[in-house]
């Protein structure tokens, strides 16, 4: 895990391209879906006939997936009513992909598929759309071990301990938003194999914060610290599984900024509890870079 207590800015352009990368294939594929399924919502002619019967099976054929996504078959075969009336549960990513298309097709009346801002709105749209896919995992106060005894002398040792973690696990990688950005610029799925070590790391980071016995004046810090790594292994999974599961990648984009904003508040308030209580660290101590940031 990264620290710094500047927002870059420059995270707001990459979150919006890595989502363009992710999202965009769905634009071409939508644009497609959408001049084969007029048949859809067209009832075909049909003549007696056999050659005309064989082109009108293979037109129901060819859309029976448009009729189980669009769900507007009335009149179907058997096998397409079965499907229909008792269908598979959906996984979140389908949920996602039937909010984007139907965001689409309402896109695609108006005319305005082809106008950037409008395509980047429906992208936000889908994004800021937390309640379709799986979330991180949150941890409550009962998860966070504490002690009653909050003194300065406490305080500076439980900074000490986070200095030691923060150390222990820092080390040196990309971003992984742009590890997973140079994973579909390039069409290379195995660039985010980058991911794995990372993911061990933060993990290991997370687990150590876990660990660590907590004064109770602190408690609500440390927590939100806990759940914003919990967030950050959640996001950097996700990127990973993004070439199986692009939706994945999509909800792992909408993180970055979150997670980033949340760690410069989480640094902020450690700071301010530092200097309030005139705590002060040798260079030695790992409680000291706490006051470099």
């Amino acid at each position: 895990m990264k620290y710094s207590t500047k927002k870059p800015g420059a995270k707001n352009v990459l979150m919006i391209l890595v989502a363009i990368l992710l999202v965009g294939g769905a634009f071409t594929y939508a644009e497609y879906s959408n001049k084969e399924a007029e048949t859809v919502y067209s009832k075909p002619d049909i003549e007696i006939g056999t050659s005309t019967s064989q082109s009108y099976q293979n037109s129901q054929d060819s859309t029976d997936w448009k009729r189980i996504l669009l769900a507007t078959d009335t009149v179907a075969s058997s096998s397409v009513n079965d499907l229909t009336k008792k269908p598979a549960p959906l996984t979140p990513a389908d949920l996602l992909a039937r909010d984007f298309f139907a965001r689409y097709m309402e896109l695609k009346q108006t005319g305005d598929t082809a106008d950037e801002a409008s395509r980047q709105e429906l992208i936000n749209k889908v994004l800021q759309n937390g309640t379709l896919v799986a979330t991180p995992k949150v941890y409550s106060h009962g998860d966070i071990k504490t002690k009653v005894d909050s003194s300065t002398e406490s305080l500076k040792t439980y900074y000490n301990q986070l200095g030691t973690v923060v150390k222990t696990y820092s080390i040196q990688y990309r971003n992984e938003a742009i590890i997973a950005k140079e994973a579909f610029d390039k069409a290379d799925m195995s660039i985010l194999k980058e991911l794995d070590p990372i993911i061990k790391n933060n993990k290991a980071q997370l687990d150590a914060f876990l660990k660590i016995v907590v004064p109770q004046t602190v408690v609500k810090t440390h927590l939100d610290l806990v759940n914003t790594m919990s967030s950050i292994v959640y996001m950097d999974e996700g990127f990973r599984n993004s070439a199986n599961d692009p939706f994945a990648g999509i909800q792992s984009t909408s993180l970055v900024l979150k997670n980033n904003d949340s760690l410069v508040l989480i640094l902020k308030s450690i700071q301010n509890t530092i200097f309030s209580n005139d705590i002060t660290f040798t260079p030695s101590e790992n409680g000291s870079l706490f006051t470099k940031l």
